[in-house]
């Protein structure tokens, strides 16, 4: 509620009256699909789908993996979540700007999302206090493509339209952030009752592999999405 009316009342709407669109409910499925027209965004759109599903294993079931595993706390577990927004506020803040001297905005997605995949295999056959630490930092640095996948699923669309695709792409966030973590729970208690070798990280390397599937339509959607600014 505080934030709805710090938007309200604090902050001025840039976009120009004669470019804003009149305000109405509607299915939030249907922005998906209308956004679907872009070429470069379609291949985006499958990206943002399956990268957000896999997403969930790894935050639904970080506490129930580290009690099992290395039988942590609550506060241990609260730290851990402390430490991994530290390493995303660094990767987003420092990192970024050190990686933009290498490397182009095309290709800073696709090095956070390897990261990002790296980080969950790693985590998954981590066997140590010193490993587990050292997965999470590799983890939290793959936030280091946020801003540029956001910014280039803006530079697609119309000013007029920007309102609307946050929207659809919230609208897919929010769908996995009610289905995954039913998924995720359920998978991970089949897991962990199979009788093989560190199965509780099984499903840490299932959400890798999907991040790495996302790769194939990432690079092509990159591909389509910058070449009109090249």
């Amino acid at each position: 509620m505080l934030g709805l009316l710090s938007v309200i009342f604090l902050f001025k709407e840039t976009l120009p009256k004669d470019k804003r669109r009149a305000f109405k409910v509607d299915n939030p499925f249907s922005s998906v699909a209308y956004f679907l027209k872009y070429k470069g965004l379609f291949h985006l759109f499958i990206v943002q789908i399956i990268f957000m599903f896999a997403t969930q294993f790894s935050i639904t079931l970080w506490p129930f993996f580290t009690k099992y595993r290395f039988t942590w706390n609550d506060s241990q577990i609260a730290t851990s979540f402390v430490i991994l927004g530290v390493g995303g506020l660094f990767a987003q803040t420092v990192l970024l700007k050190l990686v933009h001297y290498v490397l182009s905005d095309r290709q800073i997605p696709l090095l956070g999302f390897i990261l990002f995949a790296l980080g969950l295999i790693c985590i998954a056959l981590s066997n140590s206090i010193f490993a587990i630490y050292m997965a999470m930092m590799i983890y939290s640095f793959s936030s280091i493509s946020n801003s540029s996948m956001v910014s280039i699923f803006s530079s697609q669309v119309a000013d007029s339209e920007q309102g609307q695709l946050m929207g659809a792409l919230s609208s897919i966030t929010s769908f996995w952030a009610v289905l995954g973590p039913v998924c995720a729970t359920s998978m991970y208690y089949f897991m962990v009752s199979l009788p093989l070798p560190n199965s509780d990280g099984y499903l840490f390397i299932f959400s890798a592999i999907l991040v790495l599937i996302c790769l194939i339509p990432l690079s092509t959607g990159l591909k389509i999405a910058t070449a009109g600014h090249n």
